[in-house]
């Protein structure tokens, strides 16, 4: 192939032989919007933790940035953004520093020059965690929910969009998972309730439930061994006892 910087600068079609990366990194604009739709999309993992992938490749975003690309995924305004990242200063200063930082996402992300998931308002182009949790949770797919919801949004974060959005996840996840052990079958409503109480130890209708299951499961002695562990703990960190509907027969 005739060297990729010696084509004419007019006839981006004739990139369509080499490879991606190779035209990404040419900086020839043309060429590179001509192939954009071949560019993968941006990855991002914010249950749990916080990664992202460009290219398949992992980088590191410096503190602004990523919360940055965490509000715009979270589907915030850019001129809110501003606002929850640099409250307290001049708006003249509020703006500057939003821009910067955003240039700097922008060169982290999008190294080749054209905006490609960064748009004039939200993310595009982005396959995320939370948008396949957020997808499952519409359509209540418990087993779903439970594989993706590998922990709360980005812990750690302190930013009151992200604190709202991280609290109302963890009631739509117990919630659903708690409502589809209601109707399912004793072993996997067990599985359920579980995970629900390891997200919420001191949830007293998921226990309620559990010991429901494991008695219809043959399972008594299980039952009084949790519901012995579940009230010493209710009680020791609480201050009062549990009310359990199931204490009775069980003891």
């Amino acid at each position: 192939l005739v060297p990729l910087e010696k084509l004419p600068r007019n006839r981006p079609e004739l990139s369509l032989p080499y490879g991606l990366r190779d035209v990404l990194q040419s900086g020839w604009k043309d060429a590179i919007l001509f192939r954009q739709s071949e560019i993968p999309a941006l990855e991002l993992w914010v249950l749990g933790g916080f990664r992202v992938q460009v290219l398949g490749e992992e980088i590191t975003l410096s503190q602004r940035p990523r919360e940055i690309l965490l509000l715009l995924l979270l589907d915030q305004p850019r001129e809110m953004i501003a606002d929850l990242l640099w409250q307290n200063l001049p708006l003249e200063n509020v703006r500057n520093n939003f821009h910067v930082n955003l240039n700097a996402l922008r060169k982290s992300l999008e190294p080749w020059g054209v905006n490609t998931y960064i748009g004039e308002r939200y993310l595009t182009r982005t396959q995320s965690d939370w948008a396949a949790l957020q997808s499952v949770l519409k359509d209540q797919n418990a087993q779903a929910i439970l594989e993706l919801y590998t922990g709360k949004l980005v812990p750690g974060v302190d930013i009151p969009a992200v604190n709202e959005a991280r609290d109302y996840l963890h009631e739509q996840v117990i919630s659903s998972l708690e409502h589809a052990a209601e109707n399912a079958a004793p072993e996997q409503a067990v599985t359920y309730l579980e995970r629900v109480l390891e997200l919420e130890p001191f949830l007293e209708t998921a226990m309620n439930l559990l010991l429901e299951k494991l008695v219809q499961l043959g399972r008594k002695q299980s039952a009084l061994k949790r519901l012995k562990t579940f009230q010493k703990r209710y009680k020791s960190e609480m201050g009062f006892e549990a009310n359990l509907e199931l204490q009775v027969v069980l003891t």
